[in-house]
């Protein structure tokens, strides 16, 4: 009995290595690419008060024809760099910005308080990780996501754009191998 149960641990040990050496049969190409979006902000009120605005524009990483061919097959994301630019400002010079946030697909990034003539063609980039792993997260569902800006403006006649820029590298399950 014993021998029996020596026999059946080991093709039962055997069985599992065999099948622990298995490739679970998907082979990742990464496919990574410079993206960007422009949100463009006007104010152009008559009133005496802070002006407060909601602008978005589309993130699309489709541009990429690779991706673009192969978006249902993408397993992961990663973005590797994510920045956000002020430019082509136009108003006084010494208009505030406050309370500003950018939403990247639903993922809130808060902007310090600042005087936009002061912040012009300036790269401020956004380094926390669990930020980037979340915004990442939705490139996986989908190749276009929305970008929104929203804060407060302590002047009523101004426009200015917001360049929000990403490096990111996508996971499209290689079905070749």
């Amino acid at each position: 009995m014993r021998r029996y149960s020596l026999i059946v641990i080991t093709v039962i040990c055997c069985l599992n290595l065999i099948s622990c050496k298995q490739d679970d049969g998907i082979t990742l190409t990464p496919i990574t690419d410079d993206f960007s979006a422009i949100v463009n902000i006007t104010s152009t009120s008559f009133l005496d008060e802070d002006q407060r605005f909601a602008s978005y524009a589309p993130l699309d990483i489709s541009i990429n024809d690779t991706i673009e061919e192969n978006q249902d097959f993408i397993i992961e994301a990663r973005l590797n760099k994510l920045s956000y630019e002020i430019t082509n400002y136009n108003g006084d010079s010494q208009t505030t910005l406050t309370d500003a946030v950018i939403i990247i697909g639903g993922i809130s990034i808060e902007i310090d308080d600042l005087v936009i003539q002061n912040n012009l063609n300036t790269e401020n980039h956004i380094v926390d990780r669990y930020l980037l792993n979340n915004i990442a997260y939705n490139f996986e569902n989908s190749t276009s996501i929305n970008t929104l800006i929203t804060g407060q403006l302590s002047d009523t006649s101004v426009s200015f754009d917001v360049i929000i820029r990403m490096n990111i590298t996508v996971g499209i399950d290689d079905f070749d191998d």
